[in-house]
């Protein structure tokens, strides 16, 4: 699922390693920032969209590199980058494009945070060959919908609204969240596009029969 597909046994190893020590590398990275954004501002950390998206990234990157070792949880990691991808790439167009003015700057906080993450998935998307589809945009859009119903209405509601104009008595509130929607999913029609030119159809095929192997021998995720 994440070799590179190239010709040359020597270059696919190298390829192999890489990956595999970039994903280890960017879980540390993202481990240090979440534990450092927990420790500061425990109370409010998880109001915030953004660091439910830090947290999932964070936590793909571990699971990638556990699957290296044990490959059960492989398809765990394949449903966490999806997840990852769409809701980073919503999280940096609707913050830079949207929240961002409206709220001010905090130029390292604002990178870490809203820069940091995607870039780090880009590269991954990059390197690896994870074949995102259509269905499984019911784990993005699932996850942004659990934050809304239980964290995001609630709180805009009953206290302070998290995000300018979202206080849901507006229409800016229905077109932020029509503007995420959107990015989800036109993020995820991107990568799927992306994807499947990088890899080839030949190539395509011998994943998927890797990947069906995979699950079927994977008591976890029977």
């Amino acid at each position: 699922m994440d070799s590179s597909g190239s010709s040359s046994p020597k270059s696919s190893k190298n390829h192999f390693l890489m990956l595999k020590f970039l994903r280890f590398g960017f879980s540390i990275i993202l481990l240090s920032i979440l534990f450092i954004g927990i420790f500061q501002n425990s109370l409010h950390f998880f109001i915030y969209l953004t660091n439910w998206g830090l947290t999932l990234t964070a936590l793909y990157f571990v699971v990638s590199s556990i699957s290296y070792y044990y490959s059960k949880y492989m398809p765990i990691s394949v449903i966490l980058f999806e997840t990852v991808w769409c809701i980073g790439w919503c999280i940096f167009v609707v913050f830079w494009g949207v929240v961002g003015p409206l709220k001010g700057h905090h130029v390292i906080a604002d990178v870490l945070l809203h820069i940091l993450p995607i870039v780090l998935v880009i590269i991954d998307f990059l390197l690896n060959e994870i074949l995102m589809t259509r269905k499984h945009a019911i784990f993005p859009i699932g996850v942004s919908i659990i934050y809304l119903v239980f964290i995001n209405i609630p709180y805009s509601i009953a206290i302070h609204e998290v995000y300018p104009l979202m206080n849901y008595k507006n229409i800016w509130t229905y077109l932020i969240l029509f503007l995420s929607l959107s990015v989800q999913v036109f993020s995820l029609e991107i990568g799927i596009w992306i994807k499947r030119r990088q890899i080839g159809n030949q190539r395509i095929l011998e994943l998927e029969l890797e990947n069906a192997k995979v699950v079927s021998t994977s008591p976890s995720v029977a």
